[in-house]
């Protein structure tokens, strides 16, 4: 398979300023990288690029992804953007990740962008539970046409084959996603 190759500045441009062909990265982009350092520096490349232009930027090791209190974790991080409004409500039972991103996020047209590196440890069952969470926040933060904020994910593999497995797979929660390399310039 050949992947649209990309520098971090390219990539954080057509994220944040997406002309009709680029709004298929609002799905999600999977990069494929040689060495974890490699994919370590892209996205560091890729959170100032983006922050530059004013999104909010998490960045996450999937390893870290994987305990049991992790979604709880990442869902706390979305509520800090917006903590006024989020502590009148923390008592809500049943709260999802998504509940939070479409609460957080549309009212202030905020965008935020979830980097995750070595997101090939996510694959099988346990990280299962985790891309299935992420990609409802997603479809919370980007389906509604009136709502002006975005989740946007962007995830670093170092394995070739696996990068397949996140975007070709039907099973797989980011099936369709955009897949891409990088261009060390």
């Amino acid at each position: 398979m050949n992947y649209e190759v990309f520098t971090a500045k390219e990539l954080a441009r057509r994220l944040t300023h997406p002309t009709p062909i680029d709004h298929g990265l609002a799905s999600g982009v999977f990069v494929q990288v040689a060495l974890p350092q490699e994919g370590a520096q892209f996205m560091r490349d890729l959170a100032v690029e983006l922050e530059c232009d004013g999104v909010r930027v998490f960045k996450e090791h999937a390893c870290d992804m994987l305990p049991p209190d992790a979604l709880a974790l990442l869902t706390s991080k979305f509520k800090a953007l917006d903590l006024e409004r989020n502590k009148r409500l923390d008592s809500v039972m049943g709260e999802t990740l998504a509940d939070v991103v479409a609460r957080t996020l549309h009212p202030h047209g905020i965008v935020v962008a979830l980097l995750i590196e070595g997101v090939q440890a996510l694959l099988g069952r346990p990280g299962e539970r985790i891309l299935k969470a992420l990609k409802a926040a997603r479809d919370a933060g980007n389906l509604h046409p009136s709502h002006s904020g975005r989740f946007l994910l962007v995830a670093a593999c170092t394995l070739p084959a696996d990068i397949e497995l996140f975007v070709l797979d039907r099973g797989n929660a980011f099936y369709g996603a955009t897949a891409m390399t990088i261009c060390n310039k």
